[in-house]
């Protein structure tokens, strides 16, 4: 850790890196650098952009331990900074922090609030990493509050668009996620299936809780399946790869699973034994989900083993946390509140709006050089005469190609204009095209390149082809719709 204590100025980027990659394989020793880190930090002149990171990384760390009343006080100092200096590319990793911390604590309708502005303000800065991971946290806070088929929803969303922009963190987490969900729906078949098509990278993304968790999930879905045997193997290695790795957090998701397998088996004795061990964990991070499974377990279990007075006990337990859980747990004051100023149906509708942004953001946000042939295609436009046309192209695909799709049209136009033509991509999926032959040669130009577009092999780039459409625009009309698009 001596590095970490001696830190320079110019050493804290790459340290904060090196924080995260330690989260990613041992979260003990992630705590122990990003602290060491953080205290080093009092001593040093940083920037505040950079002052903000090292607080956002040591209270991932602190939240990655369970310890999430410290992580939210320094969530707090940095959202102080943020508004102190006017980071704002900044603010959406702050609203999302605090939002999955506020989750971890329960409070949901401020989590909800608070992941809510993480989507708005990602949207406006362009960062779609944070909204959609925002999405992925919403999608349970939806659960809890019986919105399942929005919950779902988000869920195929952040999995699908995780896919389209290719980022392998949001890719192994969102199927992480989605396959959990459909655990629960016993829709075992696709959860197993989403965990295959993602296993690669998860792996690659390396996080230990995540591989873990994938894991955990192939084991349920294989002893739901009927392959107890290949259930059985899955259990047992991942419990040893989360107590090699001291992630109390996975080995307590391992372990409660693991013991509903081996109560289904008849194996009481060994379901209490494996109970036990996650006990630890399940105080520590006090999930209500896995807390309600501990002890409806354990009610099946006693009940089983014909010792009544304690089924008794905790079934009387388990129903007044699930109590608590169908409220939300909210306190009553919080919930009263919510319902005056309707807090919840703010935030869902700030959700959905963003929802519609998305797509505008997917990961086609133009390079400079496409920025500037819009320039160019404006002032082209502005000394053009009324009877001038300016090629409009609309083109629809499938949301899990449009990246793809996007690319292949763009390397397609790139082929087919001349030097003399100009032509821009604005919004997802609009193109304008300026033909410097134009005149009578525009019909023939626009069938040479619909034909251009109907030929290419869409499929050996595992996409269908898209739907276009066409239509010429004077050039005024054009010069309206550039400006009005949003621009990288």
């Amino acid at each position: 850790m001596d590095v970490f204590q001696s830190a320079c100025e110019a050493e804290v980027p790459y340290l904060l890196s090196q924080v995260e990659s330690l989260a990613l394989q041992d979260v003990n020793q992630a705590y122990l650098a990003s602290a060491a880190l953080f205290e080093r930090s009092k001593h040093l002149l940083l920037s505040p952009a950079l002052s903000v990171q090292v607080h956002l990384s040591h209270a991932r760390a602190l939240w990655g331990l369970g310890r999430f009343s410290p992580a939210l006080r320094l969530i707090k100092q940095a959202g102080k900074k943020v508004n102190e200096f006017q980071l704002n590319e900044l603010r959406a990793e702050v609203y999302l922090l605090r939002g999955v911390v506020n989750l971890s604590l329960k409070r949901y309708l401020v989590s909800l609030n608070d992941l809510a502005m993480a989507t708005d303000v990602a949207v406006d800065v362009v960062n779609i990493a944070v909204a959609i991971e925002a999405y992925l946290n919403v999608s349970q806070i939806y659960f809890i509050f019986g919105k399942n088929d929005e919950a779902n929803e988000l869920l195929q969303v952040g999995h699908q668009l995780s896919i389209a922009i290719d980022d392998v963190k949001l890719i192994a987490k969102s199927a992480i996620f989605l396959s959990n969900n459909l655990l629960d729906a016993g829709r075992y078949t696709e959860a197993l299936e989403v965990i295959y098509q993602s296993e690669a990278r998860i792996l690659e993304y390396g996080d230990m809780t995540w591989v873990v968790e994938a894991g955990k999930s192939m084991a349920v879905c294989y002893y739901r399946m009927g392959c107890n045997e290949q259930a059985e193997l899955y259990f047992e290695t991942m419990r040893a790869m989360s107590n090699y790795y001291e992630n109390l957090w996975a080995y307590s998701l391992v372990s409660i699973n693991f013991a509903e397998f081996l109560f289904d088996q008849g194996q009481f004795e060994k379901s209490v034994e494996m109970l036990d061990k996650a006990a630890p964990g399940l105080r520590i991070f006090d999930n209500i989900y896995l807390r309600q499974k501990e002890l409806l377990l354990r009610f099946k279990v006693y009940k089983g083993k014909f010792d009544f007075q304690q089924a008794l006990q905790y079934l009387k337990k388990y129903e007044a946390l699930k109590l608590e859980f169908l409220l939300g747990g909210s306190s009553t004051l919080e919930r009263k509140t919510a319902s005056a100023l309707g807090q919840f149906v703010r935030s869902n509708k700030l959700i959905e709006k963003t929802r519609i942004e998305f797509e505008k953001l997917l990961g086609f946000v133009e390079p400079k050089s496409l920025a500037h042939r819009s320039k160019l295609l404006v002032e082209r436009c502005a000394s053009l005469g009324n009877d001038s046309q300016i090629l409009h192209l609309k083109v629809e695909s499938a949301i899990v190609s449009r990246k793809v799709v996007e690319n292949k049209i763009v390397l397609l136009l790139r082929e087919f204009c001349s030097g003399g033509d100009v032509w821009v991509r604005s919004e997802v999926g609009n193109y304008y095209i300026y033909f410097d032959e134009g005149g009578n040669q525009n019909s023939v130009l626009l069938a040479n390149l619909m034909d251009k577009f109907s030929n290419f092999p869409w499929s050996w780039h595992d996409c269908n082809a898209p739907a276009i459409e066409s239509e010429w625009l004077s050039p005024k009309s054009t010069i309206d719709a550039l400006l009005k698009r949003v621009q990288a």
